[in-house]
Protein backbone atom coordinates (compact mmCIF):
# COMPACT_ATOMS: atom_id res chain seq x y z
CA UNK A 1 0.00 0.00 0.00
CA UNK A 2 1.38 3.11 -1.33
CA UNK A 3 1.48 6.11 1.69
CA UNK A 4 -0.22 9.16 0.83
CA UNK A 5 2.16 12.38 0.34
CA UNK A 6 1.26 14.77 3.07
CA UNK A 7 1.13 18.56 2.07
CA UNK A 8 1.96 20.78 4.37
CA UNK A 9 -1.01 23.22 5.11
CA UNK A 10 -0.59 26.96 4.61
CA UNK A 11 -2.51 29.23 6.50
CA UNK A 12 -4.55 31.18 4.94
CA UNK A 13 -4.83 35.50 5.40
CA UNK A 14 -2.93 38.29 4.51
CA UNK A 15 0.73 39.10 5.23
CA UNK A 16 1.98 42.12 7.14
CA UNK A 17 3.29 43.55 3.41
CA UNK A 18 -0.41 42.96 1.86
CA UNK A 19 -2.22 44.31 4.99
CA UNK A 20 -0.53 47.57 4.79
CA UNK A 21 -0.61 47.38 1.06
CA UNK A 22 -4.25 47.69 1.47
CA UNK A 23 -4.66 50.52 4.31
CA UNK A 24 -2.57 52.47 2.20
CA UNK A 25 -4.86 52.13 -1.12
CA UNK A 26 -7.71 52.67 1.24
CA UNK A 27 -6.03 56.23 2.69
CA UNK A 28 -5.02 57.22 -0.66
CA UNK A 29 -8.97 56.21 -2.05
CA UNK A 30 -10.38 58.52 1.25
CA UNK A 31 -7.90 61.41 0.72
CA UNK A 32 -9.19 61.58 -2.78
CA UNK A 33 -12.38 61.28 -2.19
CA UNK A 34 -12.25 64.17 0.59
CA UNK A 35 -10.55 66.07 -2.08
CA UNK A 36 -13.18 65.67 -4.28
CA UNK A 37 -16.16 65.79 -1.99
CA UNK A 38 -14.57 69.32 -0.87
CA UNK A 39 -14.07 70.73 -4.54
CA UNK A 40 -17.48 69.46 -5.31
CA UNK A 41 -18.92 71.22 -2.12
CA UNK A 42 -16.76 74.86 -3.25
CA UNK A 43 -18.39 74.41 -6.35
CA UNK A 44 -21.84 74.13 -5.20
CA UNK A 45 -21.54 77.32 -2.50
CA UNK A 46 -19.79 79.18 -5.51
CA UNK A 47 -22.78 78.41 -7.78
CA UNK A 48 -25.29 79.20 -5.01
CA UNK A 49 -23.68 82.32 -4.61
CA UNK A 50 -23.99 82.95 -8.27
CA UNK A 51 -27.19 82.29 -8.66
CA UNK A 52 -27.87 85.04 -5.35
CA UNK A 53 -25.68 87.22 -7.27
CA UNK A 54 -27.79 87.10 -10.53
CA UNK A 55 -31.07 87.54 -8.76
CA UNK A 56 -30.24 91.06 -6.86
CA UNK A 57 -28.77 92.59 -10.16
CA UNK A 58 -31.49 91.78 -12.13
CA UNK A 59 -33.46 93.07 -8.88
CA UNK A 60 -31.62 96.01 -8.54
CA UNK A 61 -31.32 96.59 -12.66
CA UNK A 62 -35.81 96.35 -12.72
CA UNK A 63 -35.45 98.99 -9.60
CA UNK A 64 -33.75 101.28 -11.87
CA UNK A 65 -35.58 101.46 -14.60
CA UNK A 66 -39.18 101.51 -12.60
CA UNK A 67 -37.71 104.43 -10.05
CA UNK A 68 -36.11 106.05 -12.13
CA UNK A 69 -33.21 106.40 -10.11
CA UNK A 70 -29.60 105.70 -10.57
CA UNK A 71 -29.56 102.03 -8.34
CA UNK A 72 -26.33 100.58 -6.58
CA UNK A 73 -26.47 96.81 -5.94
CA UNK A 74 -23.51 96.27 -3.28
CA UNK A 75 -22.09 93.62 -1.18
CA UNK A 76 -21.02 94.18 2.15
CA UNK A 77 -19.27 91.68 5.16
CA UNK A 78 -21.24 91.20 7.72
CA UNK A 79 -20.78 88.81 10.86
CA UNK A 80 -23.82 85.87 11.43
CA UNK A 81 -22.47 84.02 14.76
CA UNK A 82 -19.47 82.40 14.36
CA UNK A 83 -19.46 82.87 10.69
CA UNK A 84 -18.52 85.65 8.31
CA UNK A 85 -20.88 86.49 5.74
CA UNK A 86 -21.26 88.54 2.61
CA UNK A 87 -24.65 90.62 2.11
CA UNK A 88 -26.14 92.13 -0.75
CA UNK A 89 -27.78 94.80 -0.48
CA UNK A 90 -29.71 97.68 -2.44
CA UNK A 91 -29.56 101.59 -2.67
CA UNK A 92 -30.14 104.84 -3.93
CA UNK A 93 -29.27 108.30 -3.83
CA UNK A 94 -30.04 110.37 -1.20
CA UNK A 95 -29.97 113.38 -3.19
CA UNK A 96 -27.13 115.57 -1.38
CA UNK A 97 -23.57 115.57 -2.74
CA UNK A 98 -20.97 116.63 -0.14
CA UNK A 99 -17.47 117.51 -0.19
CA UNK A 100 -14.93 115.54 0.56
CA UNK A 101 -11.46 117.02 -0.26
CA UNK A 102 -11.43 120.73 -0.84
CA UNK A 103 -8.61 122.88 -2.36
CA UNK A 104 -7.27 122.34 -5.95
CA UNK A 105 -8.22 118.80 -6.10
CA UNK A 106 -12.07 118.83 -4.68
CA UNK A 107 -13.63 115.30 -4.51
CA UNK A 108 -17.50 115.47 -4.47
CA UNK A 109 -19.16 112.06 -2.67
CA UNK A 110 -23.18 111.68 -2.62
CA UNK A 111 -24.79 109.52 -0.12
CA UNK A 112 -27.26 106.95 -0.52
CA UNK A 113 -29.63 104.82 1.38
CA UNK A 114 -30.25 101.24 1.47
CA UNK A 115 -33.87 100.48 0.08
CA UNK A 116 -36.06 99.34 3.14
CA UNK A 117 -38.70 97.47 0.62
CA UNK A 118 -35.33 95.52 -0.92
CA UNK A 119 -34.85 92.31 0.64
CA UNK A 120 -31.40 91.52 1.29
CA UNK A 121 -29.11 88.54 0.30
CA UNK A 122 -26.75 86.04 2.32
CA UNK A 123 -24.53 84.70 0.36
CA UNK A 124 -23.58 81.25 1.11
CA UNK A 125 -20.75 80.97 3.59
CA UNK A 126 -17.34 80.87 2.54
CA UNK A 127 -17.88 83.04 -0.66
CA UNK A 128 -16.44 86.17 -1.29
CA UNK A 129 -16.95 89.28 -4.19
CA UNK A 130 -14.34 91.18 -6.06
CA UNK A 131 -14.63 94.41 -8.25
CA UNK A 132 -11.95 95.55 -10.23
CA UNK A 133 -9.76 98.54 -9.18
CA UNK A 134 -10.53 99.99 -12.79
CA UNK A 135 -10.57 103.93 -11.36
CA UNK A 136 -7.17 103.48 -9.59
CA UNK A 137 -4.53 104.21 -12.65
CA UNK A 138 -1.12 106.23 -12.06
CA UNK A 139 1.14 107.89 -14.63
CA UNK A 140 4.20 106.30 -13.79
CA UNK A 141 6.67 107.32 -16.67
CA UNK A 142 7.98 110.59 -17.83
CA UNK A 143 5.62 110.71 -20.78
CA UNK A 144 2.42 109.89 -18.13
CA UNK A 145 1.75 106.52 -19.33
CA UNK A 146 0.18 104.00 -17.45
CA UNK A 147 2.76 101.58 -16.05
CA UNK A 148 0.83 100.65 -13.03
CA UNK A 149 -2.71 100.13 -13.60
CA UNK A 150 -5.77 99.42 -11.56
CA UNK A 151 -7.31 96.41 -13.58
CA UNK A 152 -4.33 94.80 -12.46
CA UNK A 153 -5.92 94.28 -8.99
CA UNK A 154 -9.00 93.48 -7.47
CA UNK A 155 -10.95 94.79 -4.24
CA UNK A 156 -12.59 92.16 -1.99
CA UNK A 157 -15.11 91.98 0.65
CA UNK A 158 -13.53 92.14 4.04
CA UNK A 159 -13.60 89.05 6.25
CA UNK A 160 -14.57 90.68 9.38
CA UNK A 161 -14.13 87.14 11.55
CA UNK A 162 -10.12 87.92 10.87
CA UNK A 163 -9.56 91.50 10.76
CA UNK A 164 -7.36 91.52 14.32
CA UNK A 165 -4.44 90.37 12.32
CA UNK A 166 -5.29 90.51 8.96
CA UNK A 167 -6.09 93.93 6.98
CA UNK A 168 -9.68 94.82 5.67
CA UNK A 169 -11.30 94.63 2.27
CA UNK A 170 -13.77 97.12 0.72
CA UNK A 171 -17.48 97.39 0.21
CA UNK A 172 -17.49 96.26 -3.80
CA UNK A 173 -21.17 97.34 -5.56
CA UNK A 174 -22.01 97.79 -9.46
CA UNK A 175 -24.52 100.91 -10.87
CA UNK A 176 -27.39 100.81 -12.77
CA UNK A 177 -28.02 104.03 -14.26
CA UNK A 178 -31.84 105.24 -14.65
CA UNK A 179 -31.53 103.14 -17.86
CA UNK A 180 -30.99 99.66 -16.40
CA UNK A 181 -27.31 99.98 -18.14
CA UNK A 182 -24.28 99.69 -16.39
CA UNK A 183 -22.44 102.68 -14.54
CA UNK A 184 -19.21 103.27 -13.08
CA UNK A 185 -19.22 106.73 -12.55
CA UNK A 186 -22.21 108.94 -10.81
CA UNK A 187 -22.78 111.32 -13.31
CA UNK A 188 -26.25 112.14 -12.20
CA UNK A 189 -24.58 114.30 -9.43
CA UNK A 190 -21.44 114.97 -10.79
CA UNK A 191 -19.67 113.10 -8.09
CA UNK A 192 -16.81 111.08 -7.69
CA UNK A 193 -17.80 108.73 -5.02
CA UNK A 194 -20.55 107.30 -3.00
CA UNK A 195 -21.27 105.88 0.38
CA UNK A 196 -24.43 104.38 2.14
CA UNK A 197 -25.77 105.64 5.02
CA UNK A 198 -27.34 102.44 6.44
CA UNK A 199 -28.10 103.72 9.63
CA UNK A 200 -30.10 107.53 7.85
CA UNK A 201 -28.50 109.38 10.50
CA UNK A 202 -26.22 111.78 7.38
CA UNK A 203 -23.01 110.81 9.34
CA UNK A 204 -20.82 108.66 7.59
CA UNK A 205 -19.53 106.19 10.42
CA UNK A 206 -15.89 104.79 9.97
CA UNK A 207 -14.19 102.97 12.80
CA UNK A 208 -17.25 103.99 15.22
CA UNK A 209 -16.46 107.44 14.65
CA UNK A 210 -19.18 109.59 12.75
CA UNK A 211 -18.26 112.29 10.64
CA UNK A 212 -20.34 114.56 9.25
CA UNK A 213 -19.73 116.11 5.77
CA UNK A 214 -19.38 119.88 6.08
CA UNK A 215 -20.37 122.90 2.99
CA UNK A 216 -18.14 125.25 2.50
CA UNK A 217 -15.10 121.91 2.91
CA UNK A 218 -13.92 121.08 6.34
CA UNK A 219 -11.00 118.74 6.23
CA UNK A 220 -11.60 117.95 10.08
CA UNK A 221 -15.10 116.33 9.29
CA UNK A 222 -14.57 114.04 6.53
CA UNK A 223 -13.72 110.35 7.05
CA UNK A 224 -10.39 109.84 7.29
CA UNK A 225 -8.95 106.89 5.53
CA UNK A 226 -6.70 105.49 8.36
CA UNK A 227 -4.43 103.34 7.10
CA UNK A 228 -6.19 101.68 3.99
CA UNK A 229 -3.75 99.86 2.18
CA UNK A 230 -4.91 97.62 -0.98
CA UNK A 231 -3.08 96.92 -3.63
CA UNK A 232 0.70 95.94 -4.41
CA UNK A 233 2.32 97.39 -7.44
CA UNK A 234 3.37 95.80 -10.70
CA UNK A 235 7.09 96.45 -11.76
CA UNK A 236 6.84 97.31 -15.80
CA UNK A 237 8.37 93.98 -16.00
CA UNK A 238 4.68 93.12 -15.01
CA UNK A 239 6.25 91.23 -11.50
CA UNK A 240 4.55 92.13 -8.49
CA UNK A 241 6.66 94.73 -6.08
CA UNK A 242 6.73 93.54 -2.45
CA UNK A 243 7.74 97.06 -1.46
CA UNK A 244 5.46 99.40 -3.09
CA UNK A 245 1.64 99.54 -2.19
CA UNK A 246 -0.07 101.30 -5.23
CA UNK A 247 -3.43 102.78 -3.15
CA UNK A 248 -1.78 104.27 0.38
CA UNK A 249 -4.06 106.07 2.06
CA UNK A 250 -5.66 108.44 -0.45
CA UNK A 251 -9.46 107.39 0.52
CA UNK A 252 -11.93 105.77 3.28
CA UNK A 253 -12.39 102.40 0.91
CA UNK A 254 -11.84 99.89 4.05
CA UNK A 255 -14.53 98.40 5.93
CA UNK A 256 -13.08 97.28 9.38
CA UNK A 257 -16.27 97.11 11.23
CA UNK A 258 -20.02 96.03 10.73
CA UNK A 259 -20.95 99.33 11.28
CA UNK A 260 -18.22 101.17 8.95
CA UNK A 261 -19.97 102.81 6.25
CA UNK A 262 -17.16 103.61 3.39
CA UNK A 263 -16.83 104.85 0.18
CA UNK A 264 -18.01 102.01 -2.15
CA UNK A 265 -15.59 100.01 -4.72
CA UNK A 266 -17.57 100.45 -7.78
CA UNK A 267 -16.66 98.01 -10.77
CA UNK A 268 -17.61 97.29 -13.89
CA UNK A 269 -17.73 93.86 -13.17
CA UNK A 270 -18.16 91.59 -10.20
CA UNK A 271 -15.77 88.01 -9.47
CA UNK A 272 -17.39 85.94 -6.78
CA UNK A 273 -15.04 83.08 -5.50
CA UNK A 274 -14.23 80.92 -2.81
CA UNK A 275 -12.37 82.43 0.07
CA UNK A 276 -12.79 79.41 2.26
CA UNK A 277 -10.28 78.03 -0.29
CA UNK A 278 -8.32 80.85 -0.89
CA UNK A 279 -7.46 80.88 3.19
CA UNK A 280 -6.59 76.88 2.89
CA UNK A 281 -4.55 78.02 0.05
CA UNK A 282 -2.81 81.05 0.38
CA UNK A 283 -0.06 82.06 3.55
CA UNK A 284 -2.69 84.28 5.10
CA UNK A 285 0.17 84.39 8.21
CA UNK A 286 1.62 87.75 5.31
CA UNK A 287 -1.75 89.27 5.97
CA UNK A 288 -0.13 91.47 8.40
CA UNK A 289 -2.22 94.99 9.26
CA UNK A 290 -0.10 97.24 7.79
CA UNK A 291 1.48 98.78 4.57
CA UNK A 292 3.00 95.81 3.42
CA UNK A 293 0.23 93.50 4.58
CA UNK A 294 -2.47 94.85 3.19
CA UNK A 295 -0.65 95.21 -0.33
CA UNK A 296 0.20 90.98 0.20
CA UNK A 297 -3.15 90.73 0.54
CA UNK A 298 -4.05 92.55 -2.45
CA UNK A 299 -1.34 90.64 -4.58
CA UNK A 300 -2.83 87.19 -3.14
CA UNK A 301 -6.21 87.46 -3.85
CA UNK A 302 -6.01 88.59 -7.17
CA UNK A 303 -4.24 85.99 -8.62
CA UNK A 304 -6.36 83.50 -6.84
CA UNK A 305 -9.24 85.06 -8.23
CA UNK A 306 -8.09 85.60 -11.75
CA UNK A 307 -7.80 81.78 -11.37
CA UNK A 308 -10.68 80.71 -9.93
CA UNK A 309 -13.56 83.28 -9.60
CA UNK A 310 -16.17 82.78 -11.53
CA UNK A 311 -17.23 86.44 -12.95
CA UNK A 312 -20.21 88.22 -13.66
CA UNK A 313 -20.14 90.54 -16.78
CA UNK A 314 -22.44 93.14 -18.08
CA UNK A 315 -24.02 93.88 -21.68
CA UNK A 316 -23.28 97.38 -22.21
CA UNK A 317 -26.47 98.39 -23.84
CA UNK A 318 -29.33 96.09 -21.41
CA UNK A 319 -27.20 96.01 -18.42
CA UNK A 320 -28.00 91.85 -18.71
CA UNK A 321 -25.48 89.93 -16.25
CA UNK A 322 -23.69 87.63 -18.21
CA UNK A 323 -21.21 84.95 -16.95
CA UNK A 324 -17.79 84.79 -18.25
CA UNK A 325 -14.77 82.65 -17.58
CA UNK A 326 -12.40 85.23 -17.73
CA UNK A 327 -11.84 89.06 -18.10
Amino acid sequence: MVGRSHKSARQSGFTMIELLAVVSIIAVLGIATIASYQSIAGDVRRAGAVEAVKTMLSIGRERAMLDGETTLVGFRAVTKGDDNRVEIFLAQPGHDVQDWRGGSDPRRAVRFLPLEDADRMLLPIGNAVAVPAHRFNFPEDASGNLVYSGDYHYFATSNLKTLTPEPPGTIPGVLFGRDGAPATLIGQFDADFLWVDFDRDKKQSMGGVLYEFNDPYDPDTFAPPDGCWLLTRRQTNGAWSETQVLLDEQLPLCQRRATDEPFVSVGPYLAIFDERTAREELDTSRWSPNRAGGGRRGRDLTEFIDATARQLHFNRFTGVAMEASNR
